[in-house]
């Protein structure tokens, strides 16, 4: 058996089942053909079969990434060369199972579980490409919310002699607050009283705030961090940043810094579809669940309870008491 390219001779067979290698020079169409020759000389030539070999891709390259680190599900933007025809998206050795193709210079990455940080790869069916710089792959930050607000302190009739913000890390591992802040404004306000925040909340524990109070009621335990803020009872906005930066806006709903937003009596700006109930003269505000239950919506997640600040030294196990009789909007 001989094969053909148009007329030029590829190569003989002897050997059933009949074939050749045939490595063409360039990319172009060829035109094959197989002819089969007998003891007997008789010949007989096969049907052609056009052939269109196209040039080998550019191999990719890659020329940046942002952002230059995240934890495990941030969107990365790989920038590069040749990027359309990639197969693979690897970080540190750790394969993208959700990445697209953007354009032939970007592709964008979601950073996979299990990756460490290392660099970028990307590859195609022939070539693959590493970038210079690493990835780093960080801890995503603690889950830390606000679980309770009292604005009753410091009246003649108050249980306790402050104001106070509780806050409650529900995760299993300690809560680091280095640099974070807790900021405070009226219901309609947009400048707010910055309060800075330090050390850790125990996993499972709280952290208490003290504010603005008098000499009327009992002392508050030991707070954890203080500031002179007068929580008003019938409206306000108490937003945990994961920055000291004072902010300068009615909402902070969207910020990448937001850790926890809650707003209360008539703000206007909160978590869901309404905001949280008011303190009342003698309850603080929980949220649910010992503190741990947050869907993100402000009205659903508090209740009233009669005021039991927690601190960091309070031990997990607390529950507070039954919750209030509470009315519907």
């Amino acid at each position: 058996m001989e094969f053909f390219n148009g007329s030029t001779s590829l190569g003989v067979d002897t050997i059933a089942p009949y074939s050749i290698i045939w490595k063409p020079a360039a990319s172009g169409n060829y035109i094959l053909t197989a002819r089969a020759t007998d003891s007997q000389a008789a010949v007989g030539t096969s049907t052609s079969a056009t052939v269109t070999v196209v040039a080998p891709l550019p191999a990719p390259t890659i020329s940046s990434f942002s952002p230059a680190s995240g934890p495990v599900g941030t969107s990365v933007l790989i920038n590069g060369t040749n990027l359309s025809a990639v197969t693979s998206v690897q970080f540190n050795s750790v394969a993208a199972s959700v990445w697209k193709s953007v354009s032939a210079t970007q592709i964008s990455a979601t950073v996979p579980l299990g990756a460490t940080t290392g660099p970028v790869r990307v590859s195609t069916a022939t070539a693959s490409a590493t970038s210079a710089a690493a990835f780093t792959v960080t801890t995503p930050p603690a889950r830390v919310v606000i679980s309770q607000i009292y604005a009753g302190g410091g009246r003649w009739w108050s249980d306790f002699s402050h104001d106070y913000v509780e806050l409650h890390n529900p995760g299993t591992t300690p809560a680091q607050l280095e640099g974070w802040s807790l900021q405070l404004t009226g219901g309609s306000g947009t400048r707010w009283t910055v309060i800075s925040l330090k050390g850790t909340i125990p996993a499972k524990g709280y952290y208490l705030i003290a504010l603005a109070g008098g000499d009327y009621a009992y002392d508050l335990p030991k707070s954890d961090a203080s500031g002179f803020y007068d929580l008003a009872a019938k409206q306000g906005k108490v937003a945990l940043m994961r920055t000291s930066t004072p902010l300068a806006v009615s909402s902070p709903l969207g910020l990448a810094t937001l850790n926890d937003l809650v707003g209360y009596g008539s703000a206007n700006a909160y978590e869901g579809s309404y905001p949280a109930i008011a303190p009342e003269r003698y309850y603080a505000i929980f949220r649910a669940n010992a503190g741990a239950t947050d869907t993100n919506t402000n009205y659903q997640d508090f209740d009233w309870n009669y005021a039991a600040p927690r601190n960091s030294a309070t031990p997990v196990t607390l529950r507070r008491k039954q919750p209030l009789p509470r009315f519907g909007r």
